[in-house]
C-alpha cells in the first residue's frame, strides 16, 4: 500500500510542478508578504522582529487558503473532471491509496510553496517603508512560525478542503469552504474575546493569531523587538488539537 501511495504522490508532485499555476502561486506568496508588511508598518516594533514575522506568517497563511483550495480541489477532482476516475478503480488500487497519494502529493507541493512566504518577508526588508526601522536578521524568526503556524494550519485546512472537494467532486465548494473558514474565523476571533478564560480562547483558535496576541500582550515594546514566541505549552496543545481534528477529517 505504501508503494502505491508513494507512486501516486510522486505523480501528483510532478504534475503540479509542471503547471504554470503552481509557479503563479509561488509569485503570489512572495508578493503577499510585501503587502502585509506595508499594513504592519504602523506597529511600534521592528518590522522584521520575530513577533511581527510570526504575525505576518500566520496572516498570510490564512489568506493562502485560496491557494490550498486550488491545489487540493484540483487533486481531488481532476480525474472525475476528465472521466478517468472509473479507470483507476478498475485497477488493484483502493480508495485509501488513491486519495491518500493525491493528498500527500498536493501537501508536499503546497508545503513547499509556503516557504516562499519567508522569502517575501525577507525581500520586504530591503524596501522603503518610511520611518519604519528594521532589527538584525534572525533566521529562526522566519523558520519558527513556519513550523508552528503555517505548516500545521496547512494540514488542518487541506484536510477539510480536500474532503469537501472529494465528496462533492467539484472545486467550487472547496473555494467556498475556504472563504467560509476565513469568515468564520473572523467571527470566532470576536467571540473568543468575550470568553472569560484566556486559555480556552487560545485553544479554540485554529490558526493561531489569538494565541500570538495573548502570549505577547504583556511584553514591553523593547521585548517585542527581540523575543521569539517559541513553543509554550498552550501553543503546543493548540497545535496538537487542531492537527488531530484535521487528521480525523
Amino acid at each position: 500500500m505504501q508503494l502505491k501511495i508513494g507512486e501516486i504522490a510522486r505523480f501528483e508532485i510532478a504534475y503540479r510542478l509542471r503547471r504554470a499555476s503552481t509557479w503563479f502561486f509561488a509569485v503570489l506568496l512572495i508578493v503577499l508578504p510585501l503587502v502585509v508588511l506595508q499594513a504592519l508598518a504602523s506597529e511600534p516594533q521592528h518590522l522584521n522582529s520575530p513577533l511581527s514575522t510570526a504575525t505576518a506568517v500566520a496572516l498570510i497563511a490564512m489568506v493562502g487558503m485560496l491557494v490550498t483550495a486550488a491545489i487540493f480541489g484540483d487533486a481531488a477532482t481532476r480525474d472525475a473532471d476528465t472521466g478517468m476516475r472509473p479507470l483507476f478503480y478498475t485497477a488493484p488500487l483502493g480508495k485509501l491509496e488513491y486519495l491518500g497519494g493525491r493528498f500527500l502529493g498536493a501537501l508536499v507541493v503546497n508545503a513547499g510553496l509556503l516557504f516562499f512566504i519567508p522569502i517575501g518577508l525577507l525581500l520586504g526588508t530591503f524596501l522603503p517603508y518610511g520611518d519604519v526601522t528594521f532589527g538584525p536578521f534572525i533566521p529562526g524568526a522566519y523558520i519558527e512560525p513556519m513550523l508552528t503556524f503555517a505548516l500545521p494550519n496547512l494540514i488542518f485546512t487541506a484536510a477539510i478542503l480536500f474532503t469537501v472537494a472529494a465528496l462533492t467532486r467539484s472545486t467550487l465548494p472547496a473555494y467556498l469552504t475556504a472563504v467560509g473558514l476565513f469568515i468564520a474565523y473572523l467571527v470566532g476571533v470576536q467571540w473568543a474575546r468575550s470568553l472569560a478564560s484566556r486559555e480556552l480562547a487560545m485553544l479554540f483558535d485554529p490558526f493561531g493569531s489569538i494565541v500570538i496576541q495573548h502570549l505577547t500582550g504583556y511584553l514591553s515594546p523593547v521585548e517585542k523587538d527581540t523575543v521569539r514566541l517559541g513553543l509554550p505549552p498552550i501553543l503546543l496543545f493548540n497545535r496538537l488539537l487542531w492537527l488531530a481534528i484535521g487528521g480525523a477529517v
